[in-house]
């Protein structure tokens, strides 16, 4: 389950959309998986019958050969966190030392720098919002959003610079694109509704905007680069 595609025998090269094409099929499996996790989680069986529907009949027999190890180092262990955990942790500051060095390299790029450092604006705002208010579906789609705009860029990054993994990088960035357009229409929801005063909105709105439209920039320049490199 990792962003890689199966091994291509033909000479196409992906662009963003083939790679989008490609995410929004790991994505479906993914959400298969955690229905069946949740679903089985209590049954004995858990493992056997998830690797019977995902159609991993190979994990099944790996697991035979190696333990229940090789169930875990497949899927991770159940109280992990979701998919996005590791990309949320470059995103919100939380590294070991291989991250913080990635960190470094990311903040080359002035989109990723900007969505970064409003992502952690965006959690310390909420963090000294009264707990109620923290709960509220529009906040958490505001802070949520703004911290995965920044952990999509970092994804993006981590792909190769040549032709042939560019597309990836676009269709990352795109998303980040998505998460920073959804951070900002939560924002506006929370002003409508009063969550928040005029003159945090308006602070708040800027810097988002300008995170927002330096990942559209930047979106428009890779599409450049990889039309060039075709």
């Amino acid at each position: 389950m990792n962003n890689v595609p199966p091994e291509d025998k033909s000479d196409e090269v992906w662009d963003e959309f083939k790679w989008e094409e490609f995410m929004q099929e790991q994505d479906r499996k993914v959400d298969r998986l955690m229905e069946l996790m949740e679903r089985y989680h209590d049954d004995p069986k858990c493992d056997e019958i998830i690797a019977r529907e995902m159609g991993w009949m190979w994990l099944q027999e790996k697991e035979e050969q190696e333990g229940d190890d090789a169930w875990s180092r497949y899927v991770g262990d159940e109280d992990d966190d979701d998919l996005e955990g590791e990309e949320w942790k470059v995103a919100a500051g939380i590294e070991d030392d291989e991250e913080e060095r990635e960190l470094r390299a990311y903040k080359k790029f002035p989109a990723f720098t900007l969505a970064h450092e409003f992502g952690l604006r965006a959690h310390k705002f909420v963090e000294q919002l009264p707990e109620k208010v923290r709960e509220d579906s529009d906040v958490v789609d505001f802070v949520s959003n703004a911290m995965i705009a920044a952990a999509k860029l970092a994804g993006g990054a981590s792909f190769d610079d040549d032709a042939e993994m560019l597309g990836g990088n676009i269709a990352y960035c795109k998303r980040g694109l998505n998460a920073a357009n959804s951070c900002i229409k939560a924002l506006q929801t929370m002003k409508e509704r009063k969550m928040i005063d005029e003159a945090s909105y308006m602070s708040l709105f800027k810097d988002a905007k300008e995170a927002r439209d330096t990942i559209a920039v930047y979106v428009l320049e890779l599409r450049e680069k990889f039309r060039g490199g075709i």
